[in-house]
Formats: structure tokens, sequence, C-alpha cells
């Protein structure tokens, strides 16, 4: 097993340890996909054992990871893994550390809150923006017991401004209690009309950010962040690449376009089916770009100095068409329906079976928190356009982690000219833009935001 020892963490990871110290274990470590925030807080456990009992709340898909990472620094320690089939009893009794999913959290809520933790630990907490959500209603009853809470993300910000609210509340609840007050000080809230049968009721949602310096000041304070270029300071930058690819038939695709554009957003109902008439368009274009994608990936495979390749798509139809055009043998498919112990078994043989050339991850489920994939590759295929900058940032940060030794990093985005996939790219540069003022304080420069955003090749 390989354990690091204190001494031999990057400085910035001391800096997380003793910034959490600071400000009494409660705070927001947001450092970029990759630079090891599990690891700084197995040290930050390490180093104030009086922590324990833990309870570390995250995504499905990164329950085996925390158990494994635990069992090798805590080996005498207790460590539960709860799941849906747990029983509520006896799971977690005398446990040092308990780990559960967010998915499960309202179910175990009675039984969690009885439990004397000493601190949680909240995994990719931007998971648990929405502060009506159930799963996010459930962490805040349970977390109002639990005095020390750390939040581990890389992508505080997924949508807008209004993500930040209940990751700040976690931490401060006491300053931060109220949704409204917090997008009417910071955002320039937007009033929309929802349809309720035969009533209309109004609702404010996120606008255009505002008070941006004093945000800024605000997350100085709950966040330790630290720059990408600190974290792979000696590692080469991902080029992102545009790939135009051809495609035989869209008329499919056109026609469920031409009926999402002509969608009406006035009330909740036509809100609702606008957003299934580009679900709907999205998937058209997903299985249309199958056959040229499969073609283009395998050519590269064959033409690059790469072995495997990670391959990311949003609909499981067409991860499970490109697995059959590239070879069933060949593929392994990672996607929100499997188990953990399905998901887990499909990165260890990617990384460990020769045979196995190609990853074809979900790139929500496969493109948070799943690592191990840089051991063996470098290079990241998006074959179906993210619709969130965030999303997309996790996706192709698989590939290149603080760990990684290659010496050239890629980001190939498929998308067919003249469809939604150009037309996201312009949406996200915005969001990009936005973010990075609110997290920052810093304007991006246009070359900057290109940068980060998508580099064309």
């Amino acid at each position: 097993m390989n354990i690091i020892p204190y001494d031999n963490l990057y400085r910035y990871q001391k800096k997380a340890i003793d910034f959490v110290a600071q400000k009494r274990g409660k705070a927001l470590i947001y450092i970029t996909p990759g630079g090891g925030k599990t690891l700084i807080t197995i040290h930050l456990i390490l180093k104030y054992p009086a922590l324990k009992p833990v309870l570390i709340c995250c995504p499905s898909s990164l329950k085996l990871q925390w158990q494994y990472e635990l069992q090798k620094y805590f080996p005498d320690d207790k460590i539960s893994l709860i799941n849906a089939n747990s029983n509520l009893s006896s799971s977690f009794h005398n446990a040092d550390f308990v780990i559960i999913n967010y998915d499960i959290l309202k179910r175990w809520q009675i039984e969690l809150c009885k439990y004397k933790f000493n601190l949680v630990v909240c995994d990719e907490s931007h998971k648990v923006k929405n502060p009506s959500a159930e799963r996010t209603k459930a962490l805040n009853v349970i977390t109002d017991r639990i005095q020390h809470r750390l939040l581990l993300t890389g992508t505080p910000i997924t949508n807008d401004v209004g993500d930040l609210y209940n990751q700040l509340h976690l931490i401060n609840p006491d300053t931060f209690n109220s949704y409204s007050k917090f997008l009417k000080r910071y955002t320039t809230p937007k009033t929309i009309t929802i349809q309720r049968g035969l009533f209309k009721t109004k609702k404010q949602i996120p606008g255009d950010p505002c008070n941006v310096d004093e945000l800024n000041n605000i997350i100085l304070n709950h966040f330790f962040r630290v720059s990408e270029k600190e974290v792979f300071e000696n590692i080469a930058e991902m080029q992102n690449i545009v790939v135009p690819i051809e495609v035989d038939n869209l008329n499919d695709y056109r026609t469920a376009e031409r009926i999402f554009m002509n969608s009406k957003m006035n009330t909740r109902e036509e809100k609702f089916n606008a957003e299934q008439n580009l679900a709907k368009a999205r998937k058209e274009l997903g299985i249309a770009k199958i056959n040229s994608a499969a073609e283009w990936i395998r050519e590269h495979l064959e033409n690059s100095n790469q072995e495997k390749l990670v391959i990311f798509a949003y609909h499981r139809d067409v991860l499970e068409a490109l697995a059959y055009e590239l070879g069933v043998d060949k593929s392994v498919i990672f996607y929100g329906g499997m188990s953990t112990t399905e998901k887990d078994d499909a990165v260890k043989r990617f990384i460990n079976d020769k045979n196995i050339k190609f990853f074809l991850g979900n790139s929500l489920s496969a493109g948070t928190g799943v690592d191990g994939l840089n051991k063996v590759t470098s290079t990241a295929i998006m074959v179906e356009a993210l619709y969130s900058h965030a999303e997309w940032e996790q996706a192709k940060g698989r590939v290149r982690r603080k760990n990684s030794t290659f010496d050239a990093y890629f980001c190939y985005n498929l998308i067919v000219p003249n469809t939604l996939d150009e037309k996201i790219i312009k949406v996200l540069d915005r969001k990009a833009k936005e973010t990075n003022e609110v997290l920052t304080g810093k304007q991006m420069s246009k070359d900057e935001l290109l940068s980060e955003l998508i580099m064309k090749g």
C-alpha cells in the first residue's frame, strides 16, 4: 500500500490542513480535480484524531474509494460502508468512520442524527447545492448536530452563484440562513411564473452576479483555494481540442432541434416541455454521432502513442453502441445504474487488463471522483457535449491528476458543426467567465477564457 507521510505532502496540502484548523474545522477545500483533497482530509484527521467519529457523505461512485483510502491510513479503525439495504440498527455501531452516499441520506437521517459524529465530510459538495432537494434537506438536518464540517469540491459553482448558498450554509449556518436573502444580495434575481393547475405562483431564481467584491471576501474567508497552476506545477497543461466530425444522417436530430427551438418558457409546464425537447434533441444528436465518433476513436488509437483511451458520453444508449462499434471485448462501461462493485470492477479492468482499450463512462457519474484512469492514459474524448463547464472540467480531470506522469495531456471534443454542439460552447463560455469572476475576483481576459474553456486545434 502506498502510504504518503505528512512530510511528503505538497506545500498547498499542508496549507489546506492549517486553514481548516484555523477555521475550527468549518471550511470548504476548493482544489481542482486531481489535487488530492482526499489525502488532505485523511492527514487532517491523523493530525487531529479527536475529530473521529467521522461521517463521510459522497456520491455513490466514491464510496469504495474512500473505504480503500481509509483502510490504508487507519487499519485498526472500524469503517462502515452504508448501502440502501444495510441493516439500520447495527450498520455503524462503534464505527470510527461511516461512509454514505447522498442519495440515501433521507432514509438514514434519523439514525445518523442519533450518532455522535465530530466531523462531517461532504465530498463533491456541489452535489448538495439545491436547498430544496431532499438529499440537501436531510444533510442540513444531520450537520446541525455535528460541530465540524469540511466540504470538498473542485467545482463549487456548476450553474450560477446560487450554487454557493447551501455550501456556505453548511459551513456557517448562522450567517447564511436565507436563500432568498442570499440571492437578493449577490445576484439580480429573476422572477418567473409557475403554473400549478389553475393557479399561478411567482418564484425567484438566480440572475447575474452582483456585489462580487463582497462575495469574493466571503469566499476567501470560508474557502481554501489554490490555483490549478500551483497544483500541477510540474505537469504539462491539458490541450483542449475541438474536432469537427461529419455524420451521415441528421434528419431525426433536425426535427427534434426545430421542436426545441420553438419551445416556450412562460409557464412551469412549458419550461418542463422545453427541457424534454432539449433532452430529445441531445439524444438524437448523440445517436447520430455514434458511427463517425467510433471511426475517429479507432483511427486516433491507431495513430497516437496511447494504448488506452477514456471516452465520455451522456446517454447510456450512446455508450453501449460505442462499445459495440469499438468492440465489447476491448471496452468497459461505467454509468449511474451500475452497482458500486460493478463500477469499481470496470475501473480496475481498464487499468490492469492490457486487452481493454476503451473506458466508456457516463460524463456525470464517471466524470466525478473516479481515480486511477490517469495511470494508463492521458487522453479524454468527449463524444457528447456537456452542458456544464464545471462538469466538463471534472470529466477531463480524470486523466490529469497530481500523480500523473505523461508528457502531454489531451481532451478532444467531438462536435457536429451547425448543431447544439456549437451553441453550447458559447453558453459555457459565458458561464465560465461568470464563475471565474465570482470565485477569484478577477475578470478573465478573452485569451484566458478561451484557453480555460476550449482551444481550437
